[in-house]
């Protein structure tokens, strides 16, 4: 990636939560999900090794994933041992370990922003009960693949870079939209429109440290 796209691209995350408002268009009878606990890790490339072992699937006859999705289910099994399938086996894993996390499915999902800016890459989610202590709370992995390589927020100028991806006037608002729908996991299921871009600052939660070379 030369200077100039580095520049860009450290200018567009700076103003990813300035430049695009999110408007979630929610069902007003159904709350939204709730963030992942802090003690809960999140499956992210640096948590999932690149071989893993085979996990314990879900029994064929209940799932309506396909391969691709239940080789990420497998995935995501075998990132941590306190993920599982089962509420059973949750209430062993509690007997020894502070939080598990029941994971329901795995399915491939889309956005026009990723088709436009990613066509190669795939994205995945998966639904998950996290319990711990005297509180649960349900939330979503997000699991993105392309060329058997596993990306995630922090990893999203690798993730251009592979792309050859170069950011200009042009594109940086498709680019920040793009970035924006990857933290927002827990929302993936709900309809997001993008208002117009707009100037604005506040905090943002993800800080990208990129080298000269």
């Amino acid at each position: 990636m030369n200077a100039r796209s580095k520049l860009g691209l450290v200018a567009v995350l700076g103003v990813i939560m300035v430049g695009v408002l999110l408007v979630l268009r929610q069902n007003p009878n159904q709350n939204a999900p709730l963030a992942a606990t802090s003690t809960v890790p999140a499956v992210v490339a640096s948590a999932i090794p690149q071989s893993t072992p085979a996990a314990t699937s879900i029994p064929a006859a209940a799932s309506t994933m396909t391969a691709d999705e239940q080789r990420v289910m497998d995935i995501i099994l075998s990132s941590s041992p306190q993920f599982t399938t089962s509420s059973g086996d949750c209430f062993r894993i509690l007997h020894s370990e502070p939080w598990c996390s029941v994971v329901q499915d795995a399915r491939q999902i889309t956005r026009p922003e990723w088709v436009e800016l990613f066509p190669q890459t795939k994205f995945f989610l998966a639904a998950a009960k996290s319990v711990g202590g005297e509180t649960s709370t349900t939330h979503n992995l997000l699991v993105i693949e392309q060329n058997g390589q596993r990306y995630q927020a922090e990893t999203f100028d690798s993730l251009l870079e592979v792309n050859q991806i170069v950011i200009t006037e042009q594109n940086r608002e498709l680019v920040a939209k793009a970035f924006a729908l990857i933290t927002l996991k827990d929302y993936l299921e709900e309809q997001i429109d993008f208002t117009d871009w707009q100037a604005g600052k506040w905090e943002s939660g993800y800080t990208l440290t990129m080298s000269d070379s």
